[in-house]
Order: C-alpha cells, then sequence, then structure tokens
C-alpha cells in the first residue's frame, strides 16, 4: 500500500516536472530564441511594414503635408535599416535573457540626428527620438535571467531522476502500468496547452477590438504573435499527439504481457526430478 501511495506521488511529480521542462526547452527554441523571432518577422513582412509605418507616423508627428517629407524618411528608415536595428535588438534580447548582457534599448535618434541633417523638420518628441524600453534598463541583476536560462536543464535531471524512482517502484511492485500513464497524462496536459495557444489570436480577435491599421507598431506586433501563437500550437501538439501515442501504446504493451504471463501454463516437474523422489 505504501509502495502504491509513492508510486503514484512520484508519477505526479514526474508528470508536472517533464510538462514544464518540455515547455521551457520549446519556448528556448522559440520565444527566448532572436533568430526564431527573426524568421517570424520576416515571415510576416514585418520590416517592410514597419518601415512604410514609421516613416508615416514620423511624418505626421512633425505636422508637414508635405508627400516629400515622408519620402525622405523612408530613405532613411529603409526595410534594411529596420531589420539591421531590429534583429540587433533581438540579439541583445536573447543575451540577457541567458544573463550574458544588460537589457537593451530600441534606439533611432542617431536616426533622427540623419533626418534633421537632410532637412526634414523634427521635433524633440517624436518616434524616433524616444528610446523604447522594455523593462528596467538601470537594473544589473541578472541573475533570475541566469537561473530561467537553467531552468530546462534542471528540469531534465530532475525528470531523468523521476523516471528511474518511478521504474524502480514499478519493477519492486511488478507494476508498470503507472509508466504509460505518465505519457498519457502529459499528453493531455501538453496538449491543452498546444489548443490554448492555436485558439487563442482567434478568441482575443473576437473579445478585444484594436484597429491594428491605425498604427503600424501595433499591427505588426498582432500579426508577429498570432503568428507565433499558431507555430508553437502546432508544435506543442505534436509533442502532445506523440507522448499520447508511445503512452497507449506502452499500455495496450503492457496489457498483452501481462495477459500472457496469465495465461502460462504451470510448469511441470522434469522427469528427472521424479524419479529422484
Amino acid at each position: 500500500m505504501l509502495l502504491a501511495w509513492i508510486s503514484r506521488l512520484i508519477a505526479s511529480l514526474l508528470v508536472a516536472v517533464l510538462s514544464a521542462t518540455i515547455i521551457m526547452l520549446v519556448l528556448n527554441q522559440t520565444v527566448l530564441n532572436s533568430h526564431y523571432l527573426e524568421g517570424q518577422l520576416a515571415a510576416t513582412n514585418s520590416y517592410s511594414r514597419l518601415s512604410t509605418g514609421l516613416s508615416e507616423q514620423v511624418a505626421k508627428d512633425t505636422g508637414s503635408v508635405d508627400p516629400a517629407v515622408t519620402a525622405g524618411i523612408s530613405k532613411i528608415l529603409t526595410p534594411d535599416v529596420i531589420k539591421a536595428r531590429l534583429n540587433s535588438f533581438l540579439d541583445q534580447l536573447q543575451a540577457y535573457y541567458q544573463g550574458k548582457g544588460a537589457l537593451p534599448v530600441l534606439d533611432f535618434s542617431d536616426l533622427a540626428a540623419e533626418a534633421r541633417a537632410a532637412g526634414i523638420p523634427l521635433g524633440n518628441d517624436t518616434t524616433l527620438t524616444q528610446p523604447i524600453k522594455f523593462g528596467d534598463t538601470d537594473s544589473t541583476d541578472r541573475q533570475v535571467n541566469h537561473s530561467y536560462h537553467n531552468s530546462p536543464a534542471l528540469g531534465v535531471v530532475a525528470s531523468i531522476v523521476l523516471a528511474l524512482l518511478l521504474a524502480l517502484l514499478c519493477w519492486k511492485r511488478r507494476k508498470y502500468q503507472p509508466l504509460a500513464n505518465v505519457l498519457i497524462s502529459i499528453g493531455v496536459l501538453i496538449g491543452l496547452f498546444a489548443l490554448f495557444l492555436w485558439s487563442s489570436p482567434g478568441l482575443f480577435d473576437h473579445y478585444v477590438k484594436f484597429n491594428t491599421a491605425s498604427n503600424a507598431i501595433t499591427g505588426v506586433t498582432h500579426d508577429v504573435l498570432s503568428a507565433i501563437a499558431h507555430d508553437l500550437g502546432k508544435r506543442f501538439g505534436i509533442i502532445a499527439i506523440s507522448s499520447l501515442v508511445l503512452g497507449i501504446g506502452l499500455r495496450v504493451l503492457i496489457r498483452r504481457l501481462t495477459t500472457v504471463k496469465l495465461k502460462a501454463p504451470p510448469s511441470v516437474p522434469s522427469s528427472r526430478s521424479n524419479l529422484s523422489r
């Protein structure tokens, strides 16, 4: 009875730890990876859209209706310039989450100076002159970020230890169904998470109305987040289906082996042993 209770406890811990580890590993390879985010920006044509949208916004900030002003700003805020700035920012942001650098700031002030030198009348409070901060850039404590970066590795080690303990308990009890149940439970949990990610953009659009056409940054952010949510939903969905298939297959195999063992005929004493009696 005690072994059964311990087995259930370890199985529950293994499901929780392994599910969290899988999620962290996928997130580290996707939303916390600068190259992945750059790929999503390119796939949604975000660089060109930001170039056009920011040029129009900066032109509005000047108060000028002259098309030549917008054209002049467009020559400065080109898609290649936007791409270089954003990609550099994402690389620095990834380094920050890995505990290898400070939180970066997206700054276009040098481009504002270039625009003024070209004769474009920019004020001091335009979009280009205001740095975009994503948190407390004065903080130098990176311990939390470093710990989070190492969390998947710790999760893998903890999962291996728990899996070995559970396997040992199953061997002692001669009951191996808990191993299959762990895989099935992980498949269900990850599957629910995948379903949530896949459906969240549609639900958000349904209940929260945003005019994405009024602001270039808002529209691009919306499309990129939607693309990422759908991609993560696919990734976690594949993991969930694989876990369910393995778990169900293992459970069927265990049941068949148990049935064969129960149906096995009792051993018959050998003729030599009968003569010896």
